[in-house]
């Protein structure tokens, strides 16, 4: 029994075969490539929460929108502090990922000779959580003189707005 070239539709001998030579077959995946055209679909990045576009068929399992939150992924999952369910497992990462969100300065009068604190704005012990909308960046000396309560809240979270990125 003959079988015939999917391409140029010759007889082939052999049976087992699809096409009658690889220019066949190249020609013909040129024309009706096997894995379809790349899709590109939406995530959102497990460790900062943005949104991203990637391409399925290239990466079918993205969890991170940069290098950056790869990186830091990579990093809890070899571990084991991974982002879940909205808590940060460890403050190392949660600090990390709530530098990435404000200029690199103090909120309140713009130092940025090392690295600021991240101060929560209502307090942990006070049933304050780690998220976002809760720190502030500060130095080191507007971070002593908030939790003294010297300064108010309402200036902090004012303060706040003109550093978000």
């Amino acid at each position: 029994m003959k079988s015939r070239c999917k391409f140029c539709l010759k007889d082939i001998q052999n049976n087992n075969k699809t096409y009658c030579n690889t220019i066949c077959r190249n020609k013909n995946q040129s024309i009706n490539p096997t894995h379809g055209k790349p899709s590109k679909t939406e995530g959102k990045c497990l460790i900062c929460g943005a949104l991203f576009i990637y391409n399925l068929s290239m990466r079918p399992n993205a969890v991170a929108c940069s290098k950056a939150c790869r990186s830091i992924w990579h990093g809890q999952q070899a571990t084991g502090k991974l982002f879940k369910y909205g808590n940060y497992s460890c403050v190392q990462t949660f600090r990390q990922m709530a530098r990435k969100i404000f200029l690199p300065e103090c909120a309140i009068c713009g130092w940025n000779d090392a690295s600021c604190d991240v101060c929560h704005i209502i307090a942990s012990k006070n049933g304050g959580e780690d998220t976002f909308d809760n720190v502030v960046l500060l130095c080191p000396n507007h971070h002593r003189v908030y939790d003294a309560g010297k300064i108010h809240m309402k200036e902090i979270v004012a303060a706040r707005k003109r550093i978000l990125k």
